[in-house]
């Protein structure tokens, strides 16, 4: 929901499903025609993972994207995940 808290847990793997320890995280809301809007940006620990904790922007109702942006010792990678607030 709008203006809630929120929180995930990433896990950081390589292709054979190997933890990739270190590296950095970005959590992003995507809106139309707007920026971009930062809900979490932390560091991935030594076992590859960490608990995002953050709060959506209060005022907001429809459907949004959200966008993940991992930074890695193998690369940089991101995807995005559909979400209806």
């Amino acid at each position: 929901m709008a203006g809630s808290e929120a929180s995930v847990r990433v896990v950081a793997t390589d292709s054979k499903n190997d933890i990739l320890a270190g590296g950095a995280l970005r959590i992003e809301l995507l809106k139309d025609g707007d920026a971009p809007c930062l809900l979490f940006e932390g560091s991935l620990g030594r076992r590859g993972t960490t608990e995002a904790q953050f709060r959506f922007p209060s005022g907001l109702v429809g459907n949004f994207k959200l966008r993940y942006s991992a930074d890695t010792p193998i690369g940089a990678t991101e995807f995005t995940l559909d979400v209806r607030l």
